[in-house]
């Protein structure tokens, strides 16, 4: 019974594979982890956290459930997190009440709007979710949102093919992602490509040189 209570309290939102829901007020064990994609999302943060500092000020863009943005919070000053849905916002704004320095929005990054207010931006597993033509506006919004070299962190899936199973899914729109792709968007919105890294489901380790590659992660940097 309290199992079920506390379940009916604290609604999942995995919505169909939509968001990884991990709740970081609760310890996090990477072996017990649920599956392939809970492990690769906490190891993209894990990555993260080895670029930000104490001071600095963080956006967590598409934040899901918003774990990520608790974990940046607990090493940088401030962060703000946006997802679009509006029941998930709903929920993280409860799970993470207590944290003063962490703040969670209901956003369209296509709607974004600050002016160069962070020191970093994180958006794991985001632009694929875009047309090309809106993921143009993402991007820009992102630089805008940064301060000169601030720093945007991201992941996309690599080389993901257009199949109709991923097409009737609809969480993605954009396939086929590669380096020189994003190197050209990333370029075309004033930044520069510091890095670029790859993620597997196999070890889920974050590295430049792996045979199989399952996600590209990015390292850019905007342009002053």
């Amino acid at each position: 019974m309290k199992k079920w209570l506390e379940n009916f309290l604290t609604p999942s939102l995995w919505n169909g594979g939509e968001r990884v829901d991990i709740d970081y007020n609760k310890e996090i064990v990477f072996e017990r982890l649920k599956n392939i994609y809970e492990k690769a999302h906490l190891r993209r943060y894990e990555f993260a956290l080895e670029q930000v500092g104490p001071d600095e000020f963080w956006g967590d863009f598409a934040c899901g459930s918003a774990y990520g943005s608790a974990m940046l919070a607990d090493k940088v000053a401030q962060v703000i997190g946006a997802d679009i849905d509006e029941k998930t916002v709903r929920v993280i704004r409860k799970r993470y009440a207590s944290r003063y320095n962490l703040s969670l929005q209901q956003t369209d990054l296509r709607q974004l709007n600050f002016n160069e207010v962070f020191d970093g931006i994180v958006s794991f597993e985001t632009l694929e979710h875009f047309t090309q033509e809106d993921m143009q506006k993402v991007l820009a919004n992102f630089h805008k949102a940064l301060k000169p070299n601030g720093k945007l962190i991201f992941s996309t899936p690599y080389m993901e093919e257009r199949s109709p199973i991923k097409i009737k899914m609809g969480f993605h729109f954009t396939f086929d992602i590669d380096e020189d792709k994003m190197k050209q968007w990333l370029t075309q919105n004033g930044f520069r490509i510091s890095n670029f890294l790859y993620q597997n489901y196999v070890d889920y380790k974050v590295g430049e040189h792996l045979t199989k590659k399952d996600f590209l992660i990015g390292i850019a940097e905007k342009i002053a």
